[in-house]
């Protein structure tokens, strides 16, 4: 509930800030000082028509194996139109039953072929999941000794010299050892940020600001 809470806020607090930073851009390209009045009119035209080197991306997901080369050139045509210059292609099957176009068949290597030659034809770069499966990752079925994974770690700390037997906090519930390293601790350590030796001033004022310096992750001045 606290992360649900904390991102609700936070798409409240872009959706104020986004406009925000918009006109700020604005206001910033309409400065030519320091630059000839050619230069400036380069730059004004690559934000009204960008280039296809700065269009944007998207995913393109084929869902549920409903796909044809027509439904993919009309695809391709209309994003065209909207100024997207790249696609990343992902092959979505939720109920994990074949439809019209099953993953890996001929017919589905024909349309691969096909939108990536779209893609050439129309100035979109065509990118690919590295397999079939939700974010890249092949499905529930992967168990966590298998599957994509990230470092994590913990610290423990102690006084030496002289030989110590010292059991080291699990830096999650599931986890792979790696490494354990040990190195001497400077002095800036101890030097922190806190309640107790800074000031805060914001503006516009951010209720609770002093929330940020407290060590509490969980509470942080908005987000509370």
């Amino acid at each position: 509930m606290m992360q649900r809470k904390i991102f609700k806020k936070l798409l409240s607090v872009c959706a104020i800030l986004l406009p925000i930073a918009i006109s700020a851009v604005f206001l910033n390209c309409s400065r030519k000082s320091g630059i000839s009045q050619e230069k400036y009119n380069q730059i004004q035209e690559g934000f009204i028509t960008p280039q296809d080197t700065n269009k944007v991306w998207c995913y393109y997901y084929w869902i549920a194996d409903d796909i044809s080369m027509e439904g993919v050139t009309k695809d391709m045509e209309a994003m065209k139109d909207f100024g997207i210059g790249a696609v990343l292609i992902g092959n979505i099957n939720p109920d994990e039953v074949d439809g019209p176009v099953p993953l890996f068949s001929d017919t589905w290597w024909d349309i691969m072929v096909h939108v990536v030659n779209e893609g050439q034809r129309l100035g979109i770069d065509i990118g690919f999941f590295n397999c079939p499966g939700w974010s890249q990752s092949g499905g529930p079925w992967v168990t966590y000794d298998k599957a994509m994974r990230h470092l994590v770690y913990s610290e423990s700390k102690a006084q030496g010299p002289g030989n110590l037997q010292l059991k080291l906090a699990k830096p999650a519930e599931e986890f792979q050892d790696t490494y354990v390293l040990a190195f001497k601790s400077i002095d800036a350590e101890n030097n922190k940020l806190s309640t107790g030796n800074v000031t805060i001033k914001t503006e516009p004022e951010v209720p609770q600001a002093s929330k940020w310096f407290d060590n509490d992750l969980v509470c942080q001045g908005l987000y509370c």
